[in-house]
């Protein structure tokens, strides 16, 4: 990979300096561009695509610069794409070497890290109610617009697991104010630190640990926020069992 990924170190940094990488077109005079950093995180690990904008000055625009909204941001090919919309008919498209202005849409990021964090907060409260990783796997979570964390397994009559029952136990992670860090680290690190390890983890390179203080840890590639209190009222909405599988509906109380 080319690219920096800012958004991986610092989940709250909203704005970067780049240097374009490449250029390619795209239907409808669109483009996407490679950069050599970024702090656009780019659709994956269940949340949802950075959206925001880059602006540029050239010799021919002197000190009004141009702009383009970054409508997405995709991995392909092992690299991290940003895809542009110009705002103006008259935008230059960029050329490699051309140096940007990139900032986030900040709002939806904050709300998709609130998202995400609350997903994790769910499976930390089941692990802390010790059905996780015993009786449940987590199998992948979606922290879009219908978030919900889906699990290998299936429940028992006798733990009486209700949405009531594990909504209280994240309302407790929340009241306990507990931080959420995050370090890079060997996969022989994770395995031996974490509470469970997901399949098909990379194994040829360092892998994102995230830690919530006191519980344990897991890995994780998206954008977290920092402490359980910033995520907010969790309503656990279901808990469904479906041949051998276990989805966690939840939605965060606006």
């Amino acid at each position: 990979m080319r690219t920096d990924p800012i958004y991986l170190t610092d989940t709250y940094q909203q704005s970067m300096t780049a240097h374009v990488l490449e250029v390619r077109p795209e239907p409808g005079k669109r483009w996407r561009v490679l950069l050599d950093s970024t702090v656009f995180y780019p659709l994956g690990g269940g949340q949802p695509t950075d959206q925001g904008e880059l602006r540029w000055t050239t010799e021919a625009n002197g000190s009004s610069p141009f702009q383009a909204r970054v409508y997405q941001v995709l991995t392909k090919d092992g690299e991290i794409w940003h895809y542009l919309e110009p705002f103006g008919p008259d935008t230059k498209a960029l050329e490699v070497d051309q140096q940007v202005e990139g900032v986030i849409d900040w709002q939806r990021r904050y709300q998709n890290m609130r998202v995400h964090s609350a997903g994790h907060l769910l499976d930390f409260s089941l692990f802390r109610l010790g059905i996780v990783p015993d009786i449940l796997r987590p199998i992948k979570g979606d922290h879009s617009k219908k978030p919900f964390v889906l699990y290998q397994g299936t429940l028992v009559n006798s733990l009486d697991l209700t949405p009531a029952r594990l909504e209280e136990a994240i309302d407790q992670l929340e009241e306990e104010e507990r931080e959420l860090t995050w370090e890079f680290v060997s996969l022989e690190q994770l395995q031996e630190d974490a509470i469970y390890i997901q399949p098909g983890l990379p194994t040829n390179k360092p892998l994102r640990k995230l830690t919530l203080a006191g519980i344990g840890s897991v890995a994780d590639g998206g954008t977290q926020v920092r402490n359980t209190r910033e995520v907010g009222k969790v309503t656990v909405i279901s808990i469904e069992e479906n041949e051998g599988q276990v989805k966690v509906a939840y939605r965060l109380q606006a």
